[in-house]
């Protein structure tokens, strides 16, 4: 258990875990309350764009490749790598890091897990819950890969703010997104 304070200060104990096959309808739910089709364009509080399938969820928990914070029996927030499925902009990361490399912008020889992903609850963004599940993913991934790799929409303030903070950097971007890596 750990302890997190929110925002009106109050503290809870959450579980930070990897997830299990359980976990998928409320992954599931969790992913499509946050999809930039329902919400238009308030992605100010870092919203994402990635719906992924019950199928997808499952090969990911299958591979260690999805952390969740745990409140109440209640999956509260996700972090994912997605180097599986091709859904959404996810799908054109491993062309993106490719594009990356042969620019000289990551090492050729770097071997990169693509498709970090975060979500967090509204009610509980701010309480310092994504961190802590990027480390647990993290330590999934020692040993098979040098670095995450992700894409932050430059219209999505708050998402660069939080990726930065937590270790991110940035290798590169264009017109509308940041290129961003993680060193496991």
């Amino acid at each position: 258990m750990t302890k997190i304070t929110l925002k009106d200060n109050s503290t809870i104990d959450v579980t930070i875990r990897n997830a299990t096959q359980n976990d998928i309808p409320s992954l599931m739910l969790l992913n499509q309350k946050w999809q930039k089709s329902v919400l238009g364009e308030n992605i100010k509080d870092g919203f994402v764009g990635a719906a992924f399938s019950k199928e997808t969820f499952a090969e990911l928990i299958h591979r260690k490749q999805i952390t969740v914070t745990d409140f109440d029996n209640k999956v509260i927030g996700y972090y994912l790598l997605n180097n599986f499925s091709k859904d959404g902009i996810i799908g054109k990361h491993e062309d993106f890091v490719t594009m990356l490399k042969q620019k000289d912008k990551i090492s050729k020889s770097s071997n990169i897990c693509v498709g970090a992903q975060a979500v967090v609850d509204t009610e509980f963004m701010g309480s310092g819950i994504r961190p802590l599940m990027l480390d647990t993913l993290v330590e999934n991934m020692k040993g098979k890969y040098e670095y995450l790799f992700a894409t932050i929409a430059k219209d999505n303030p708050r998402a660069f703010k939080a990726h930065t903070r937590d270790g991110w950097t940035v290798v590169d971007e264009e017109e509308s997104m940041f290129y961003v890596v993680f060193k496991v």
